[in-house]
C-alpha cells in the first residue's frame, strides 16, 4: 500500500498538462514521414544498448548499522537484498562513517547543502596566492599601526578560502598566508584575539604558531619565507615545539573501543593537514594543538570521512573522530530515518543533508546513484533503502524492509548411495613381495555393504541461520528380490496379528444392519502368511539444522543438522547427523527469490529396528544398524 501511495503522489506531481492544439497549426515536418522498419529497429537497438551500458553503473551504498547490532556493509545477505532492490549488480557497499563530511562543510548558514563546493578549487588557491602577494607589498610604515589588526583579520578571512586541506598542494598557499597573518599580528599595537591565542599557557602569535606546526610536519616549508624576521618568528615557535614546550593531543581512530590496525590500513589512508600519517597499534596519532584537517582516503574506493578539528586547550585526552562520526551517522541519522518510517521522503537534519550533498559531489561518477541502507534491528533480510538526489537534497524510499517474507525456501531432488556396513579383506603378500617393490596396500580390499540407492525429495525452510526440513526418500533396493516386510497393522504391534492367505472360495461377504460389508471366515483354512514386497522403500523424515555462511538466510553455504525418519522397509527409525553444502547457480534468476541450486549432503547415523521387522526376525540385521552415505540433488530457492 505504501508503494502505491508514493508512486501515485509522484505521478500526480509530474503529470504535465495537456492542451489541444488548433487545426492547421504548423509542426515539425520530420514527424510526417513514417520511419522504416529498419530505422525503428536501429532506434530500438540504440536505446537498448544505452540501457545495457548504464545497467551496471557503479552505485555507492552507504550502510548504517542499526543501534546495538553488528550487521554492517560487509554482510553478503544485506548486499544481495540491496542489489536486488536498486537493480545494480556492481554496487559498492561502504560504512556509515564515510558520509561524515563535517570538515569539508563551509560553516555558513546562507549556503544551501546542494551549493556546498566540497573541495577547494584552483580558483580559490589563486585568490589566496594573490592575497599573499598583496600582503608582501605592504611595509610596516605603509599603514597606520592601528590598521594592522584590520589587515590581519582581512588576511584571516581570506585563509578560509582554503577551509579544508585534503591534498599536499594546498599546504604551501595556506602556509604563506599564515606567515603574513602572523606578520600583521606582530605589527599590531596590542596582542589581541583572534590573532593571538593562549596555547599551553602561553599567549602566542597564533598564525605563526600554526605555520610552525606545518613546518614541524614538513620542514621544507620554512624555505618559502623570504623575510628574515618572519622566518625567525616561525623558527622560534618551532624550537619550542621540538623541545616539548607546547602540549599535544591524540587523534583517536578507535570505534566502539576497537581498532584493528591491519584491517584499517588495508582500507584507509589517513591524511592530516594534507600529508599521510600512520597511527600506532592503538589507532592513535599525536598532533599539536591548533588546526588539524583529518581526511580518510579509501585505498581503492574513493573519498571517505573528513573532519576539521581545532583546539587551543587539552580539555580531552583524545579526539575520537570515528566514534563521533559513527554516532552522528549511525545513531542520529537512523533515528531520524525511522521517526516516520512509512513516509516516502524522510526529513533529516540540514547538516546530514549537507554531508550527503558533499559526498555526492566527491563521487560524481555515480550520477545520482547514492543509496542509504539500514538493516532494521540488524536483520539483513529487512533492509530499508533510500536514494539521495543531490539536485534536490531529498531522500526517496526505494524499498521498505517490511516488503519481503523473511523465510526463504529451498526444494531439491536427486540421488545418492546409502550403506549400512563395510568389510575389509586382507590377502597376505607373497614372500619378499614388499622387498621387491610391491605396494602392501594392494593386499587390502575394502568393500562397502550397500543398503539402497536413495531418491530424495527435500523441502527446507530458512530463517536467518536456522533451518527446518521435511522430505521423503525412496530407497531403491539393490537386491533382485527387492524389499520384503510384514504388513503392518497400525495401532497393534503384537506378533499374533499377521496377514495370511486363505482359500477365497470359503469367504462369504454380508451387509450388516448399518449396511457395512462384513466377511465370514468360518471354515477357512490358512494357506500361508503373506508379506509386502516392493522395489522402493519409503523414508519420511523431518529435520533441523544450522547454517554457517553469510548466505545462511537464503539456504546457501555449509550446514549441519540432524534428521529423524520413519522407514517402512525394513520397519525402522532412522536417526542421522548430516553435513551439507548448497551452492547457487548463475544460470538464471526469476524475481528476488527463485534461483537454481545444487546440493551435496553426507550422513552418518543408525537405523533402530521397530517391533514387527521381518529382516530383524530373520537375523538379517541387528536391532541397531549403522547407516552412512551421501545424496547429490538439484533444485531451486523460492
Amino acid at each position: 500500500m505504501l508503494r502505491v501511495v508514493c508512486t501515485t503522489a509522484l505521478l500526480w506531481f509530474l503529470s504535465p498538462s495537456v492542451q489541444a492544439e488548433p487545426l492547421g497549426q504548423s509542426f515539425d515536418s520530420s514527424v510526417k514521414k513514417r520511419k522504416t522498419k529498419a530505422e525503428k529497429e536501429a532506434e530500438i537497438a540504440a536505446a537498448e544498448a544505452e540501457l545495457e551500458a548504464n545497467k551496471d553503473q557503479f552505485a555507492r551504498v552507504i550502510v548504517l548499522r542499526y543501534e546495538g547490532t553488528s550487521t554492517d556493509y560487509r554482510d553478503i545477505n544485506l548486499q544481495r537484498n540491496v542489489r536486488s532492490a536498486i537493480g545494480k549488480s556492481d554496487a559498492l557497499f561502504l560504512p556509515a562513517i564515510d558520509l561524515y563530511q563535517d570538515g569539508r562543510e563551509i560553516k555558513d548558514a546562507t549556503i544551501a547543502p546542494e551549493m556546498q563546493p566540497a573541495t577547494v578549487s584552483d580558483e580559490n588557491i589563486d585568490d589566496v596566492l594573490a592575497m599573499v602577494q598583496q600582503a608582501k607589498r605592504i611595509g610596516f610604515d605603509d599603514v597606520d599601526p592601528n590598521e594592522w589588526q584590520q589587515l590581519g583579520l582581512k588576511y584571516r578571512k581570506a585563509a578560509e578560502k582554503i577551509w579544508f586541506v585534503d591534498r599536499p598542494e594546498l599546504r604551501s598557499p595556506l602556509f604563506q598566508l599564515y606567515t603574513e597573518i602572523g606578520r600583521a599580528a606582530d605589527n599590531m599595537s596590542e596582542n589581541a584575539a583572534p590573532l593571538f591565542e593562549y596555547v599551553g599557557g602561553r599567549n602566542v602569535n597564533y598564525y605563526h604558531y600554526l605555520a610552525a606546526a606545518m613546518v614541524y610536519q614538513e620542514p621544507e616549508l620554512i624555505q618559502q619565507i623570504d623575510n628574515p624576521d618572519m622566518q625567525g618568528a616561525v623558527e622560534y615557535y618551532l624550537d619550542l615545539m621540538q623541545k616539548g614546550a607546547f602540549p599535544s593531543m591524540k587523534i583517536d581512530f578507535q570505534m566502539e573501543d576497537k581498532f584493528d590496525k591491519d584491517e584499517f590500513d588495508e582500507q584507509y589512508e589517513i591524511l592530516i593537514n594534507g600529508l599521510p600519517v600512520e597511527t600506532d597499534e592503538n589507532g592513535e596519532f599525536d598532533v599539536f594543538l591548533g588546526r588539524s584537517d583529518i581526511f580518510l582516503k579509501h585505498v581503492d574506493q574513493g573519498v571517505g570521512l573528513s573532519e576539521r578539528y581545532e583546539a587551543t586547550k587539552t580539555e580531552d585526552k583524545a579526539y575520537r573522530v570515528l566514534e563521533i562520526a559513527r554516532k552522528r551517522m549511525e545513531v542520529d541519522f537512523v533515528r531520524q530515518l525511522f521517526l516516520y518510517e512509512n513516509e516516502c521522503n524522510p526529513e533529516v537534519d540540514a547538516d546530514i543533508l549537507t554531508s550527503l550533498a558533499i559526498y555526492a559531489k566527491l563521487h560524481k561518477e555515480v550520477d545520482r546513484q547514492i543509496y542509504i541502507a539500514v538493516p532494521k534491528a540488524g536483520n539483513p533480510n529487512k533492509v530499508w533503502v533510500w536514494r539521495f538526489d543531490p539536485t534536490t537534497t531529498r531522500l526517496s524510499k526505494v524499498r521498505s524492509g517490511n516488503e519481503e517474507f523473511p523465510v526463504h525456501f529451498v526444494t531439491t531432488m536427486g540421488m545418492g548411495a546409502l550403506y549400512n556396513g563395510a568389510t575389509i579383506a586382507f590377502t597376505p603378500p607373497e614372500p619378499d613381495a614388499v622387498a621387491n617393490g610391491a605396494n602392501p596396500l594392494n593386499s587390502i580390499d575394502p568393500n562397502l555393504i550397500a543398503a539402497s540407492m536413495p531418491v530424495a525429495f527435500d523441502l527446507r525452510a530458512h530463517y536467518t541461520r536456522f533451518m527446518l526440513q521435511v522430505g521423503i526418500e525412496f530407497g531403491l533396493s539393490l537386491n533382485d528380490e527387492g524389499w520384503t516386510e510384514y504388513y503392518q497393522t497400525p495401532g497393534n504391534k503384537e506378533n499374533n496379528v499377521v496377514t495370511v492367505e486363505v482359500d477365497p472360495n470359503c469367504v462369504s461377504y454380508n451387509n450388516d444392519a448399518a449396511q457395512r460389508r462384513t466377511a465370514d471366515f468360518d471354515g477357512c483354512t490358512i494357506n500361508q502368511e503373506v508379506y509386502r514386497t516392493n522395489r522402493f522403500s519409503q523414508n519420511r523424515y523431518i529435520g533441523a539444522g544450522y547454517l554457517f555462511g553469510r548466505d545462511a538466510s537464503y539456504g546457501y553455504g555449509l550446514r549441519a543438522g540432524v534428521r529423524l525418519g520413519w522407514l517402512d522397509m525394513p520397519n525402522s527409525i532412522l536417526t542421522t547427523a548430516h553435513l551439507g553444502y548448497t551452492h547457487p547457480l548463475e544460470l538464471f534468476q526469476v524475481g528476488k527469490r527463485i534461483r537454481p541450486v545444487v546440493d551435496a549432503d553426507i550422513r552418518l547415523g543408525t537405523a533402530g529396528m521397530k517391533q514387527r521387522s521381518l529382516a530383524y526376525d530373520l537375523g538379517q540385521v541387528g536391532a541397531i544398524e549403522p547407516v552412512f552415505g551421501f545424496v547429490m540433488t538439484a533444485g531451486t530457492t523460492f
